[in-house]
């Protein structure tokens, strides 16, 4: 079923719902469609190239750089695996000091990493809000601007990042080296590591991914959007779904707070935090419980149903951005 209207002289309604949208600014009246209900079949009428363009590249590249620094940094940790392994079959001075020589070259690339997931996540927020902007979307409407990420973004990309994270998060955590952990357990560990980092490196590579999968779908959406790109007049407002327009609002100019702007990212930002803490909190938890002594269990409660408590509370806030369309 289209939401779009007939051509002009015929029902301008087009066998849709909508309501007449009329603004101070703007001396032409126009109808509206509910944005939620046209969904994908909104044209796009909005500048092309579109603003985000370059700013997606830079993200791409950004995510295979980072993806194969993850690649190194695996390797790395599996070829310091093999040597202290020999190191304990076979002590001498000279394989400690490739072993000490290889410790040293895996923790000289921490700096690198922390460089490239940050430019990384600076790149995502920039080319998100490119993608959309703010004056455009309430203004203009979602004719004008890119489609929601969420309405593009496939079930199996969201399943895939949660299990790599999961992966990543799971193999860090019981790889860290400790001050009480064994010289012989340090293998072990170095392989826990190497598959976190994998994990990474999948994760920063299915985000490449997924920005092709975008784009792939702003081609498949400009291609239907030629006729109405001719005639604009055709096009009715298309109201933002990021909670700034509703459906029946007598000014357009006038907005309240959407899913954009550094409070936006800010909040996303600690959810993401907490969510993180929450994890490892629980996850801690659970290997008390089953450590031995009944004291390490009592201790790992707290830890256990603190972490339940912050993942609850992400959960709950992302089903509510969900239900609100500010996610």
């Amino acid at each position: 079923m289209s939401f779009l209207p007939s051509p002009p002289g015929s029902d301008p309604s087009g066998g849709a719902a909508s309501v007449p949208c009329s603004s101070s600014d703007a001396a032409p009246e126009r109808w509206t469609v509910d944005s939620h209900d046209a969904k994908l079949t909104i044209p796009y009428l909005g500048p092309e190239p579109r603003p985000s363009r370059i700013w997606g590249i830079a993200f791409l590249g950004s995510c295979a750089v980072a993806a194969m620094v993850f690649l190194v940094r695996a390797a790395l940790y599996l070829r310091q695996s093999a040597l202290e392994a020999d190191l304990l079959a076979h002590p001498g001075a000279a394989l400690l000091d490739d072993a000490t020589s290889g410790s040293r070259q895996v923790s000289s690339f921490g700096p690198v990493v922390l460089v490239v997931v940050v430019v990384g996540i600076v790149l995502d927020n920039v080319w998100r809000f490119h993608r959309r902007p703010k004056r455009a979307r309430v203004d203009l409407g979602e004719a004008y601007v890119e489609f929601p990420l969420k309405w593009v973004t496939p079930v199996a990309v969201r399943v895939a990042w949660g299990g790599l994270a999961l992966v990543a998060l799971g193999a860090g955590a019981s790889g860290s080296i400790k001050p009480t952990t064994l010289a012989v357990d340090y293998p072990h560990h170095r392989d826990l590591l190497a598959l976190s980092n994998l994990g990474w490196a999948g994760l920063w590579a299915s985000l490449g991914i997924w920005v092709l999968i975008v784009n792939r779908s702003h081609l498949r959406r400009m291609a239907f959007s030629a006729p109405f790109r001719a005639d604009p007049s055709q096009v009715p407002y298309f109201p933002s779904v990021a909670g700034a327009t509703t459906l029946g609002t007598k000014s357009t100019s006038k907005s309240t707070s959407g899913a954009s702007g550094l409070g936006w990212v800010v909040r996303t930002a600690g959810l993401a935090v907490a969510f993180i803490v929450g994890l490892g909190s629980l996850f801690g938890g659970l290997v008390m419980l089953a450590g031995r002594g009944s004291t390490n269990r009592m201790a790992g409660i707290p830890w256990l149903l603190g972490g339940a408590a912050l993942i609850g509370l992400v959960v709950w806030a992302m089903v509510r951005r969900h239900q609100t369309g500010r996610l």
